[in-house]
């Protein structure tokens, strides 16, 4: 299976837990302040990058284990790193969203999840 992010000990990979989007925000901070004499200056500081994942995973090939594994490790910053070996540093999970879905004997057979994260700065 190919990899696709790895966040902390929480594999994602194709096949099994599907990432299927990512979206990246990032608040440059620049703000504007009127001086005195009516000229507009700007001040800058990157205040935070935000990213949100959207996947889906099939429980019954055992897929749950990567999202169980990130909600029990949630509590303290985790290194990501994509399929490609690149290392993005420590991120904070702020927020995990799942949804069940197509259920066949109570058990369901499809889970899609939002991850929300933060970048973690020492």
């Amino acid at each position: 299976m190919k990899v696709q992010l790895a966040i902390g000990p929480a594999v994602f990979e194709v096949g099994k837990n599907v990432i299927d989007k990512i979206e990246r925000s990032i608040d440059t901070g620049w703000k504007s302040k009127e001086t005195l004499s009516g000229i507009r200056r700007f001040n800058t500081g990157v205040k935070s990058i935000d990213v949100v994942i959207n996947g889906y995973l099939y429980p019954r090939f055992g897929a749950s284990k990567s999202l169980i594994d990130l909600e029990n490790q949630a509590s303290r910053p985790l290194l990501v790193i994509d399929g490609e070996g690149n290392n993005f540093g420590l991120w904070v999970v702020t927020r995990i969203k799942a949804n069940n879905s197509f259920f066949i004997g109570g058990s369901p057979q499809k889970k899609t999840y939002t991850i929300n994260m933060s970048r973690y700065d020492q």
